[in-house]
């Protein structure tokens, strides 16, 4: 089966965080709370030939998930279709995938104590629908 996965040409990405609010607004997150992040890279170089850009991250909804592996619950798991998801019923906020993504996009709902992050929100695989981050970038 096909893995799922979002390709980002960082050389186009212009660090307008379109994609971030769409996010928040999609997964209706509070105030601090964010699934993917735009990270500004540099300045490098020396003068005149300075550059920087930006690098969006969010789950890479890695091949070998450690944050799937270290889940005491399996809350956190991975489906067929490569995306790694959360059962929130299952999620007792201990963190310990938090500790292990090597990205750091997991984040702590305060309100519930669930441990969330991108979830590919690909309106249940429905061709030609891509998560809400993909529609809103303006590169």
């Amino acid at each position: 089966m096909p893995r799922k996965c979002l390709v980002i040409n960082i050389d186009r990405c212009t660090g307008c965080d379109s994609c971030i609010v769409s996010c928040k607004f999609e997964n209706h997150l509070p105030l601090g709370t964010f699934y993917n992040r735009v990270m500004q890279v540099g300045p490098t170089g020396t003068y005149p030939n300075i550059e920087r850009y930006n690098l969006p991250v969010q789950c890479q909804h890695c091949e070998n998930p450690q944050c799937v592996s270290v889940c005491p619950t399996e809350a956190s798991h991975k489906l067929p279709d490569g995306t790694i998801q959360i059962d929130k019923s299952k999620c007792i906020g201990c963190q310990f995938c938090a500790m292990a993504c090597p990205y750091g996009v997991r984040v702590q709902i305060e309100k519930t104590g669930v441990i969330e992050k991108c979830r590919f929100c690909w309106y249940e695989g429905q061709p030609g629908n891509p998560p809400r981050c993909v529609n809103t970038c303006v590169s």
